[in-house]
């Protein structure tokens, strides 16, 4: 009876640190994330810019004017567990543009990608 009884007491003080210390405080998560994308190429021009929106869909843009584009701050919820952003671009007069797609977060690039050539093609995504 006395294996039982220390058993049992050993079973319910793991148990209750368990509960305890997996739960997380609610206060330290954020509400939401503020994302920003922005691509440039140092010639020729954007065809196709595809991104994770402020609801957590994909947007798609295909009349791009310029050599940059930039999406502005984005509140993206918390709910959102992964934004991406791709781009296209064409330079047939220069095999040596370049193209630079960044994803930034809070102020913070998290992720830059570069391609070279006379087409290119460039994705990337980040997990909060």
């Amino acid at each position: 009876m006395k294996k039982i009884a220390k058993f049992l007491s050993v079973s319910l003080a793991v148990l209750a640190v368990t509960v305890l210390f997996s739960c997380k405080k609610d206060d330290d998560k954020k509400s939401s994330y503020e994302v920003e994308y922005k691509v440039s190429i140092s010639s020729g021009s954007l065809s196709t810019i595809v991104y994770t929106n402020n609801q957590g869909d994909q947007s798609t843009l295909t009349s791009i004017e310029g050599t940059s584009w930039s999406s502005g701050k984005i509140t993206v919820p918390s709910n959102v567990q992964v934004v991406g952003f791709g781009a296209n671009a064409t330079s047939a007069a220069d095999p040596n543009a370049k193209m630079t797609l960044q994803i930034i977060v809070d102020g913070e690039v998290k992720k830059e990608n570069t391609s070279t050539g006379t087409v290119m093609s460039l994705t990337s995504t980040y997990q909060f």
